[in-house]
């Protein structure tokens, strides 16, 4: 039987409290109860398609509840819950590793149950979930309480049912991708952090590009490029571009109105 959203809620809220193996366990309950993914997913549903480090990252934040097992998982709790939400957030170099590690996962987790519950972004609210239409399916139950872990607010799982699984429901790459900032230079308050900051963020979210966008188009006439595509085709909305673009044009202007008078 699928708990109520009050008993997954205080079950969330008592979990950094437990024993450091329950959440392994429930880990390890759910991913032997769902099949494969086989052909019906992207590759990215079966595996992780980037570096894993082999020891855990060392975390300086606590959360008020030290160093241990349950301060950590409470921050990268609230950095995963934060990444659904914004998609695109920036965090500790460290932080932000472990981060993407959880936050992959459990989206893995949520592609998986939709082969066993079927399509799920359908779902009007997270209560319908909770009818006798659901009660048959232990892997919805897990993914759940997971979710209510990992993911602090209730409209986020909903999100994750009906946005991001649509999302990457092919994907054959990561779901997120993660950039190096360099480190802020004293007497910035965060320069004690030797390995700098990093941005995260979810593959297909609204905001700007960061880096450049690789979509080809024909070159310029007049360009000395060697090539006929442009691997920058949008360079002239680079932020940069624009304001020398606009003083460029207003030292013309200056010019002509200079020689306008004379």
């Amino acid at each position: 039987m699928i708990p109520s959203v009050e008993g997954l809620a205080l079950r969330a809220l008592a979990l950094p409290t437990l024993q450091p193996g329950y959440l392994p366990q429930v880990c390890s309950r759910f991913a032997s109860a769902v099949p494969d993914a086989g052909d019906g997913l992207g590759v990215a549903a079966n595996r992780l398609l980037f570096h894993v480090p082999r020891l855990r990252k060392p975390l300086r934040r606590g959360e008020g509840l030290g160093g241990a097992l349950a301060g950590r998982l409470s921050y990268l709790r609230r950095c995963v819950t934060a990444l659904v939400d914004q998609e695109r957030i920036e965090l500790p170099w460290p932080a932000a590793t472990e981060t993407r590690q959880y936050c992959e996962r459990l989206i893995q987790e949520a592609l998986r149950t939709e082969l066993v519950t079927g399509d799920l972004s359908n779902i009007s609210d997270l209560e319908e979930l909770f009818s006798p239409r659901w009660e048959h399916i232990p892997e919805l139950s897990a993914f759940l309480e997971l979710s209510a872990f990992w993911l602090q607010r209730p409209d986020l799982i909903t999100k994750m049912l009906k946005i991001l699984v649509p999302r990457y429901r092919f994907y054959n790459r990561p779901f997120t991708q993660l950039y190096r900032l360099q480190r802020p230079p004293y007497p910035d308050r965060f320069a004690y952090i030797a390995q700098g900051f990093g941005v995260l963020e979810l593959h297909g979210n609204p905001w700007p590009p960061i880096g450049a966008p690789h979509l080809p188009k024909p070159v310029a006439a007049g360009s000395t490029s060697g090539s006929p595509l442009s691997t920058q085709p949008f360079r002239e909305k680079y932020f940069i571009n624009v304001l020398i673009n606009a003083a460029r044009r207003a030292s013309l202007q200056s010019k002509r109105d200079s020689h306008s008078h004379t």
